[in-house]
């Protein structure tokens, strides 16, 4: 080997091995980036609503109150405002939800009626579109699946909801105590 081809291959290596480094660099900043991206979206929605709830806080607190006071009394506004909007509109879900479900069935038979209005010249695929009992079986959900559904929404709930609290409590905190 002379010394042109390892000065070549010297060279060679360090530019491969600054590639990989710069790739792996690469690499962890973006997967940091992946993993703060939550934390960093939850602050950023914590400090929207505290940058919109500030003005009634402070037009409060030019009027003699105390800012604690304040930022309880707009908090507790909004959660009576969401509260009876609530109070409005989930037991109207709730009866279209479960009237929609007793209708399934219906829909169903409807919509096979009008396939097979739609095919009359096709005797084939008439015989296929046929309603049975079995067919109903198989495209409901089964209880187990159902139940499995219902506790997956039911974490996620439960997951949305202390979501909810703990960004409520850092709007109030970040309400109560500004940067100055």
């Amino acid at each position: 080997m002379t010394p042109e081809n390892s000065y070549n291959g010297d060279a060679l290596y360090r530019t491969l091995a600054r590639a990989i480094y710069l790739a792996a660099g690469i690499f962890l900043g973006l997967w940091l980036l992946d993993a703060m991206l939550a934390v960093v979206l939850f602050f950023a929605i914590a400090f929207i609503f505290a940058i919109a709830l500030n003005p009634p806080v402070m037009w409060l607190e030019a009027h003699r109150m105390p800012r604690a006071v304040a930022v309880l009394l707009v908090c507790g506004v909004i959660l009576a405002v969401t509260v009876g909007l609530g109070w409005l509109v989930v037991p109207r879900l709730i009866h279209e939800a479960s009237g929609l479900a007793e209708q399934v069935p219906e829909y169903v038979t409807l919509l096979q009626r009008r396939a097979a209005d739609g095919l009359k010249d096709y005797p084939a695929a008439q015989e296929r579109l046929r309603f049975d009992p079995e067919m109903m079986r198989r495209l409901l959900p089964s209880m187990q699946v159902a139940l499995t559904r219902i506790g997956r929404y039911s974490l996620s709930l439960l997951a949305g909801a202390l979501f909810g609290l703990v960004l409520a409590c850092t709007v109030i905190y970040t309400l109560t105590r500004p940067l100055l």
